[in-house]
């Protein structure tokens, strides 16, 4: 092929390739952006300007570590490197590692959608341990088929570009020349991974790109993909503990037990460390509370087992069944949507079945997930602990630590318990997490298909989730009771695929959100029809709730207090738990003691959250939007710097649903009331990870 330029030395071969493909870096870096702006939003011109700006250190360190061997090869002061051999060798070096931190860019673009930052290497960790990643893989990229089309183009020009240049033998070959170009190209090699000449500073860190933009979520954008991987990397998940309140007061603030009939301290006394929102509400909770009690204890001498006394409600050894919806959303929720009539994503409710349980049901309207990802939200709910970006509990190494959890409880008392999910063998580390968790057995895609054979697997991510829940009544109609159920679906996630005998039904474009959220609800539909003829459904206590919420792609719902919003509701068939609906904030934390709570579970227990039928504790949630943390109290929510724990914006995040008006400067109690009740659970979170304190001490 012909070059356009022939230069006399590999020193200047190599650097105009390494310019070419910084030039590609950048251009990935706008098609991030275009693809992706309405979660970025508008960003001024100066600032686009600033990004580049920045982005270039992290563009030349990736560009370094992607074609580190080619770099080493080529920069040789010996006559071989102008070999045919040797040239092929490292032409290929070149185009692989440039190629490889392009396609990485390009993947990253669409993904960015689903979890609001660049992927870290701890990320592809946990996807790869899918057994069927090849299936998602491809699935995704029948999904995105026009992007993947443009993504080859973009690879394919790179390397058109990059080729037509070519080194020759200079005329003239001074050895010490040469031998000085090496030296200079390995320490300008150096530098650029490094990021700095300043010894006094650490390397290049993904936190340095918060100095090139105005706003935490621009990071991203800041960033390469390449770069968010390679230097996280064999990275120590260890944490490092905080020290805002000595031992002494963060016992006072954050309670080491509970019980059925209210909160205790280490030493046994009550404690009332509510908010002034808390105590709004306790009139209302007390009564919540006392209805809970008189169903529980009317209903308990019908149900399975001994009965325990705990203060004046008995243990009513309820069976317990756990649906979490995957990604779905108080936005996809008609009973949840609080903006429907204003801006509808459908004309009709996706939901009709979930709106009428609801309506049946104890509904909180104010619950969140922690971190916008499966695996952390299903160790919120089913382990009780939260997860704050980048830590993964299961990926940590605090994953072997003892843990009370819900299914541990409950299996000391005579429970049976099992945990369903048709996905795919290894996927988020789900069946060690189970094991961990206290469950008895864990029933995945592989269990599924020794029994029913492989005719209900979608092609990416596991057993449809009509085949599943028909699976799941037949094996909650042969557990001995009391039994805990917890069943985590699976299709309301990208590609979003409908069985064909589904699709007549389902009114929203194939391929979407919309769509398989209307086929879940048919699926839940029959589910709950079906058991409704068994003689346990009505011993039963059913919680729905999700994982994690699901950009809609209008600002309305993808600002961080609703885009993180999720559905939380409590269903009793014999009407014991009364049917309302309740504004106290919750996060999925909440989750495991709110159902010992409403089955008054006889004896104390430790968790990091509280009941939300409890009038003392409870009643706030600290979430990860994935660029800062969220405190929510009431109709308060205070932004907070994930790096430095400190404020910077409090919002009335219910008349103010966009979060546009800052009301710090006017609240400063408030704000720093918020702040240490935010900083008091994560201190207390991570000395309990850290010290292996993750259970009652009694």
């Amino acid at each position: 092929m012909k070059r356009y330029t022939h230069l006399s030395d590999t020193y200047s071969t190599t650097a105009l390739r390494l310019v070419v493909l910084l030039l590609f870096l950048q251009l990935g870096r706008w098609w991030f952006y275009l693809y992706n702006r309405d979660l970025l939003g508008a960003i001024p011109f100066g600032e686009l300007l600033t990004i580049a700006w920045g982005g270039l250190r992290f563009d030349l360190a990736a560009a370094v570590l992607l074609t580190l061997p080619w770099l080493l090869l080529r920069i040789l002061p010996f006559d071989f490197v102008y070999g045919r051999r040797y040239t092929l060798l490292t032409d290929t070096l070149y185009a692989f590692g440039g190629s490889a931190g392009l396609v990485a860019n390009l993947c990253d673009t669409p993904y960015y959608r689903f979890t609001g930052m660049r992927t870290q290497a701890l990320h592809l960790s946990e996807i790869f341990q899918d057994e069927a990643t090849a299936d998602v893989l491809g699935a995704h990229l029948r999904s995105h088929a026009g992007l993947a089309l443009a993504g080859a183009g973009f690879i394919a020009l790179f390397l058109f570009v990059a080729f037509r240049f070519r080194a020759v033998p200079p005329a003239r070959r001074r050895m010490q020349r040469r031998c000085t170009a090496a030296v200079v190209a390995l320490a300008a090699i150096f530098f650029a991974m490094r990021g700095s000449f300043d010894f006094r500073v650490h390397p290049l860190q993904l936190t340095d790109a918060h100095a090139y933009c105005s706003a935490n979520n621009r990071t991203a954008l800041v960033l390469n993909t390449p770069f968010s991987v390679l230097r996280t990397v064999g990275k120590d998940f260890s944490l490092k503990p905080y020290a805002f309140f000595t031992p002494e007061e963060l016992a006072a603030r954050r309670p080491d037990r509970h019980t059925a009939s209210g909160t205790v301290t280490a030493r046994g006394a009550r404690t009332d460390a509510g908010s002034d929102a808390d105590a709004r509400t306790k009139k209302d909770d007390t009564a919540l509370r006392a209805e809970v009690a008189a169903g529980n204890d009317a209903t308990a001498k019908t149900t399975a087992g001994t009965e325990a006394v705990a203060g004046e409600a008995r243990f009513t050894r309820r069976n317990v069944v756990q649906i979490i919806l995957e990604g779905c959303g108080d936005t996809f929720i008609g009973a949840l949507n609080p903006f429907a009539a204003e801006e509808p994503i459908a004309d009709l409710s996706l939901t009709p079945f979930l709106d009428s349980l609801a309506a049946q049901s104890l509904l909180f309207t104010d619950f969140y997930t922690h971190l916008r990802k499966s695996s952390a939200g299903i160790t919120a709910i089913l382990g009780g602990i939260p997860a704050y970006s980048p830590f993964l509990y299961m990926l940590s190494p605090y994953r072997d630590n003892e843990v009370e959890t819900l299914a541990s409880l409950l299996g000391d008392e005579g429970y049976a318990s099992a945990f369903f999910c048709g996905c795919n063998k290894g996927s988020f580390a789900f069946a060690g997490m189970s094991e961990a968790f206290g469950y008895d057995r864990f029933f995945d895609r592989t269990d599924y298909e020794a029994i029913h054979g492989g005719g209900d697997y979608d092609g990416q991510w596991g057993i449809f989730d009509h085949a599943m829940a028909a699976h799941l009544l037949h094996e909650l109609n042969t557990m001995p009771e009391p039994f805990l159920v917890s069943w985590f679906t699976l299709n309301t996630h990208n590609p979003f695929t409908i069985p064909e005998a589904y699709r007549a039904a389902v009114r929203s474009p194939r391929g979407t959100m919309h769509g398989t959220v209307e086929y879940i609800d048919r699926v839940l539909r029959d589910f709950f029809a079906a058991a409704s003829r068994e003689p346990w459904f009505a011993r039963t206590l059913f919680v729905i709730t999700a994982d994690h919420g699901h950009a809609a792609g209008r600002p309305l719902y993808d600002n961080p207090a609703q885009l993180n919003r999720i559905p939380l509701l409590l269903y009793t068939p014999d009407g014991s738990i009364a049917a309302r609906r309740s504004d106290r904030v919750g996060g999925q934390i909440d989750i495991a003691p709110t159902i010992l709570d409403a089955l008054h579970y006889p004896k104390p227990w430790f968790s990091l959250g509280s009941s939300l039928l409890n009038e003392i504790g409870g009643g706030t949630c600290l979430f990860d939007d994935q660029t800062d943390l969220r405190w929510v109290e009431g109709d308060r929510m205070l932004r907070i710097d994930k790096e430095r724990l400190t404020p910077i914006a409090l919002y009335d995040h219910r008349r103010d649903p966009l979060l546009t008006t800052d009301l710090a400067p006017r609240e400063p109690e408030r704000v720093a009331r918020m702040l240490d009740g935010a900083r008091a659970l994560l201190q207390d979170q991570r000395a309990r990870l850290i010290e292996n304190r993750l259970k009652s001490d009694e």
